[in-house]
């Protein structure tokens, strides 16, 4: 059954911290995250061997692998021509700043 983000703050505001709620729900889910985001760095450091400024980019929700900055670093300037590959619409990842 979902559980809605109201829902899921209500039991953190009575003590559960986010983890057991997503533990109860779903076991396998941050052992499944902690393997994704290993990979994630795997698959870095094999780009950065031959692009050392390559980066990943989470501009307007997208997810996006570059060749180097997103930014040009004198100018501030977005760089997306250096986009490689991206996520598109299949994978939106939220940005911002707490």
């Amino acid at each position: 059954m979902p559980q809605y983000e109201f829902e899921i703050l209500e039991r953190i505001k009575a003590g559960e911290p986010a983890w057991v709620i997503l533990d109860d729900a779903l076991p396998t889910a941050r052992s499944r995250f902690r393997r994704l985001t290993n990979s994630l760095i795997k698959l870095m450091d094999d780009i950065q061997e031959e692009f050392p400024d390559a980066s990943l980019y989470t501009g307007s929700g997208g997810f996006n692998l570059l060749l180097g900055s997103s930014h040009n670093a004198q100018t501030n300037q977005p760089q997306q021509d250096l986009v490689a590959e991206s996520a598109n619409a299949r994978l939106v990842v939220g940005d911002g700043d707490w």
